[in-house]
Formats: structure tokens, C-alpha cells, sequence
């Protein structure tokens, strides 16, 4: 068997106190789930999540009512699906965390899984449910406050979840997740300088993870600092080569009409991740700004076919739906594009971003006054009048004068995608 110094090196304090409490009696068990929860919590480790789920399975071979176990194998599953889209492994992950409750009705980390299963197909109250009860059975469990207060930010409750997630922070400050979400939850309430705060610690605790600094780097960019910005994704792009660094490096080209350059780093974010559509999306925008129509639409319809299949797992994601309304108006399908922004719109009447979508795409059909009218309802909710103005999305509505009110002298800004967790 490895040694497992390698293993305590990277698990934190809470971590460590969960070995300890020996939560099965079998010694090859408990060596195949520290060796899986050391893969989990690296978020480099190559392949980390199928190599996790082999470790769990010979785990739960030597014990099959392994608790632990059961809960990371579901977590490990579902982090397949994050990586394939495939329905499958979100269905394993809850069967796994339901039999994990049905042997500890009050284990909170099986309350945590069930959740981001939960959260996935779209059941946001029951996810955040589950979260309250891990939190209600274990106060100290810094994973339950992370995990709330993520999804608390993500759902718009931004005062509760910085509360949740500097709360955690203060139970494990020295675990670099804790830094790197509460610096999320930051980043969506529009606090720049605090979530550039949150990731450069992450960078000082995790100098090796890529999307740490691709993270700092938004936080830079949101804030109009884009010399810094642009350094941060670059150094992403050396250390991490991920996803993230290239499709941010993209913008950054972007903004300094280098379209080719941003091209490029957005065919290296495709080949890292071809089964994210917003990637394809940004790609079809940087060849339409080359007038590379046919490679443009073709981007398009990739962003539309991956969305749907997303859809499919969970028919209310409201992102997926307004960046499918987007998408179809980039085709000029304009009736699609006008039937899912308002089905976006029905669903979450208040979000900025929903809003904001809603107003690309009737600019982008021709309908200049709706598209204003939504544009102002974004605004009015918090979109960033910065980004809204530097929007090509948004350039038929330049020669307007209520464009010119709705943002106004706002400081040069570039958005960013790379907000996701």
C-alpha cells in the first residue's frame, strides 16, 4: 500500500478529526477512502474524480455500510457528471447519498451530497433544505456552512451567504475552499475588492491551482484593473492550462480586438472542455467578429445542442435557458429566441442576468425598445452598467439616447465567465 503522509498533508483539520473517529473497522477500507478523499480534495489531481470512484467502490466492497464512503462516492459521481453531462453518473450520486441517509439519518455529509445532487436538477428549496439540516446536526461542519452559502450567493441571498461563508472560513481558515468560495460569493454580490481579497489567499494557500488565479484574475477584471487581469490568466494558463484561464485570456484578447489571438484561446478552452456551452458560444462570437460566418454558426449550434442536453437533466436552469435564448438569436432563429428569453423571464423575473439576456437577444432580433426596456430592468437589478456598455451584444443600441442614460459614464470594464464553482 502507498504511504499516507501524502494523504495528511492534504487533508485539513476537519478531515483529519473525521479519520480518527474510525467510521469503519475495516483497515483496507479505511485506506481505499483516505486515498479517495485525498484525490477529491485535490483539485489537480488528474482524473482525480474516477480514480476517486474506483478507491470508494473496493472501499465499500470490504464494507458495504461504509457511511463516508457512501457520501464521497456520491460526491465523486457527481463531479462525472459535472465533467460529461451524462445523466447517469447524477443518478448514481443519488442513490448513493439516499443510501447513505438510510443508514445516518443525521449524517450531515450525506445531507450535503443529497443537496448538490438536489441542486443539479434543479430542486434549489430542497438542496438548500437538506444544507439547513447538515448545518442543524453539525454547527462546526465547515463543508455544510461552504456548501449553504454557496448556494445561497448563487440564489441571489447574498447578505445570509456571506454570513454562511466567512462562518466557515472562521471553522478552517487555513483550507483553501473556504477562501475561494466565500471570495464567489463576493465576486456575484459585487464586492471586487473584497473577492480579490478571498483569492489571493487562495493563491497563498493553493500557489499550484490554476482556477484560483483564473478566479482572481475576474475579480481583477470586474474591478477595471485588466494589466492585472490579464497577468493572472496568463500565469492560469502556464501552471493549470485549464479551461477557464484560456476562455478568460479570451476576453482579455477580445477586448484588445486581437479576435484571432482570442480565437485561439478559445479553441484551447474547447478542446479542455467540449461539453461546456458557453465556451462554444464565446467561440462563435470571436469568429463572427472575423467574419467566419460559417465556423461562427457552427459554434452556435454546438453552445445549442449542449445546452438542450442540459435542459434535459434539468428543465427550470434559467442560465441555460436565457444562454439558449442568446444562442438562437446569434442563428437568427428570432421566434425561438423571443419564446425562451421569456421563459427565462417567467421563471426568474428578477435576475440581473436573466434580465440582461433578455435585452441581447431583442437587440440582436431588431427590437431596439424592448431591448432597452430590458436593459433598464437589468440594470435597476444590479447588472453592471460598465459591462452592459462595452457589450458588442448590445452595439445596435449605441446610437440610442436612453442607451446613453441607462450606462452612462461607467468605467471600462470586460465581462467574464468564469464565475462558476
Amino acid at each position: 500500500m502507498l504511504k499516507t503522509a501524502g494523504f495528511r498533508r492534504r487533508l485539513g483539520q476537519a478531515e483529519l478529526a473525521q479519520l480518527t473517529k474510525l467510521p469503519t473497522a475495516d483497515a483496507a477500507a479505511m485506506y481505499f477512502y483516505s486515498e479517495a478523499r485525498s484525490l477529491l480534495l485535490d483539485p489537480d489531481a488528474a482524473g482525480h474524480a474516477a480514480r476517486a470512484i474506483a478507491a470508494l467502490q473496493r472501499a465499500l466492497e470490504k464494507d458495504p455500510q461504509f457511511v463516508a464512503a457512501k457520501t464521497s462516492l456520491s460526491d465523486a459521481f457527481r463531479l462525472r457528471y459535472d465533467e460529461t453531462h451524462d445523466p447517469l453518473w447524477l443518478d448514481r450520486a443519488d442513490a448513493c447519498a439516499q443510501q447513505a441517509l438510510e443508514i445516518a439519518a443525521t449524517d450531515p455529509s450525506a445531507h450535503v451530497s443529497l443537496a448538490r445532487v438536489k441542486q443539479r436538477r434543479g430542486e434549489t428549496q430542497e438542496a438548500i433544505r437538506q444544507l439547513r439540516l447538515a448545518v442543524d446536526f453539525q454547527p462546526d461542519d465547515d463543508e455544510a456552512h461552504r456548501a449553504l452559502g454557496l448556494l445561497l450567493a448563487q440564489e441571489g441571498a447574498h447578505e445570509e451567504a456571506s454570513r454562511e461563508l466567512r462562518y466557515a472560513v472562521s471553522l478552517r481558515p487555513d483550507f483553501w475552499n473556504n477562501h475561494f468560495t466565500l471570495g464567489y460569493g463576493r465576486f456575484v454580490a459585487g464586492h471586487y475588492d473584497e473577492a480579490i481579497a478571498s483569492y489571493q489567499r487562495v493563491t497563498e494557500l493553493q500557489p499550484n491551482y490554476a482556477n484560483g488565479f483564473v478566479m482572481l484574475g475576474a475579480a481583477y477584471q470586474r474591478a477595471g484593473l485588466i494589466e492585472r487581469a490579464t497577468g493572472s490568466y496568463e500565469h492560469a494558463a502556464r501552471i493549470g492550462q485549464t479551461a477557464a484561464a484560456y476562455t478568460n485570456l479570451g476576453f482579455v484578447y477580445a477586448l484588445n480586438n486581437r479576435d484571432a489571438d482570442a480565437v485561439v484561446a478559445y479553441r484551447a478552452a474547447a478542446d479542455k472542455e467540449p461539453l461546456t456551452p458557453v465556451i462554444w458560444r464565446n467561440l462563435g462570437d470571436a469568429y463572427s467578429r472575423l467574419n467566419r460566418r460559417r465556423d461562427a454558426t457552427a459554434s452556435y449550434q454546438t453552445a445549442v445542442r449542449l445546452l438542450e442536453k442540459q435542459l434535459s437533466t434539468n428543465h427550470r436552469d434559467v442560465g441555460a435557458i436565457a444562454m439558449l435564448a442568446l444562442c438562437e438569436a446569434k442563428l437568427g432563429h428570432q421566434s425561438v429566441a423571443e419564446h425562451r428569453a421569456a421563459e427565462a423571464f417567467v421563471l426568474q423575473p428578477n435576475d440581473r442576468e436573466v434580465l440582461y439576456k433578455r435585452a441581447a437577444v431583442y437587440a440582436i432580433i431588431g427590437k431596439r425598445e424592448q431591448a432597452l426596456e430590458a436593459l433598464r430592468s437589468a440594470i435597476d437589478s444590479g447588472y453592471d452598467r460598465a459591462l452592459a456598455r462595452d457589450d458588442v451584444d448590445l452595439a445596435p443600441l449605441r446610437s440610442s439616447a436612453k442607451f446613453e442614460a441607462l450606462v452612462g459614464t461607467a468605467t471600462q470594464r470586460v465581462t467574464t465567465v468564469e464565475d462558476r464553482q
